[in-house]
């Protein structure tokens, strides 16, 4: 497990950043497809099963305007920052190991 800091800005409001920590990045990739469907309940609520797919996913992660992570290189002590395109990458990489299951 990999020490990751997830930073997030869910909307165009500045207050609405903040980070998470994370003892790896599937627990953190898990927790930003828990809130997804959290928002997605919100924004449904008289929906009991809510359905969506990862361009769904994608399509939110987009629509942030900040993600990034700093995930933390055991062999060099450092941590190494990460894009949008890397996270969503590690999102269809977690989904399919979910599916596999």
């Amino acid at each position: 497990m990999v020490h990751t800091i997830l930073l997030l800005q869910e909307d165009r409001n500045q207050s609405s950043r903040h980070w998470r920590e994370f003892k790896g990045f599937d627990r953190a990739v898990d927790d930003l497809c828990s809130t997804f469907e959290k928002r997605l309940k919100e924004l449904n609520p008289s929906v009991k099963q809510i359905k969506y797919d990862i361009s769904d996913l994608y399509t939110w992660v987009d629509s942030m305007p900040d993600l990034g992570a700093m995930v933390l290189d055991t062999k060099s002590g450092k941590y190494e920052p990460k894009n949008k395109g890397w996270i969503k990458q590690k999102i269809f990489e977690r989904l399919k190991q979910q599916a596999m299951r």
